[in-house]
């Protein structure tokens, strides 16, 4: 689980740079999607 979050995680900052919050909220729903 923690590398698909780590490869999420850099999806979005590659995306979305400026955008930490936003990833970190799609980060924290995805991994409430995964458990």
């Amino acid at each position: 689980i923690r590398v698909t979050v780590v490869m999420v995680y850099w999806v979005f900052m590659l995306r979305s740079p400026l955008g930490l919050i936003a990833s970190d909220q799609d980060i924290i729903f995805f991994l409430d999607l995964e458990e």
